[in-house]
């Protein structure tokens, strides 16, 4: 009886070692951290804390899509998350963007974001975007998974499992 709960064990673990696909790595700042997998590249850009590109599908693949983070300091415009929610419906709206959800999420440790996705079209191509906006110590965080409307639903479940690591500190 030992010997097959040992077998079992054993098969149980090695599947999931064989599950896992991608090694992980995590960015680790003093107000945040994330962690992605090693298939994804990280660029430095001016403007936004990180950039995280996928890999093109194919040669005829005319867009990237990728994953950002922003911070905007708004200690002087006293905003509650609403109010910031508020706002940044208002950009999307005058930019010819269409809000499809909009919705407060509470995670079990009690932090809250707003999950925001929407549409609009820049450079001549449809994006849509996947957003969480979080407001902690009078700073916005914006995490903005973008791509083209065609590709979105292939990449969403992906991307918001990236997501759903971040943590503010």
């Amino acid at each position: 009886m030992q010997l097959k709960f040992i077998l079992v064990c054993l098969v149980f673990i090695q599947l999931i070692i064989s599950c896992k696909t991608d090694d992980q790595i995590t960015i680790e700042t003093e107000d945040y951290s994330l962690s992605y997998p090693s298939n994804l590249e990280l660029v430095e850009v001016d403007g936004v804390e990180f950039l995280l590109f996928t890999e093109l599908k194919s040669g005829n693949d005319d867009f990237i899509e990728n994953l950002n983070l922003m911070v905007q300091d708004v200690t002087t415009l006293n905003l509650s998350l609403q109010d910031y929610v508020e706002l940044s419906e208002g950009q999307i709206a005058s930019v010819g963007g269409e809000l499809m959800e909009s919705k407060l999420v509470e995670e079990d440790d009690g932090t809250q974001y707003q999950r925001v996705i929407y549409t609009s079209r820049a450079d001549n191509k449809d994006l849509k975007y996947l957003q969480h906006y979080y407001l902690v110590n009078h700073k916005a965080y914006v995490l903005t998974f973008t791509a083209a409307e065609s590709e979105f639903a292939s990449y969403a479940h992906d991307m918001e499992l990236i997501m759903d690591t971040f943590e503010v500190h």
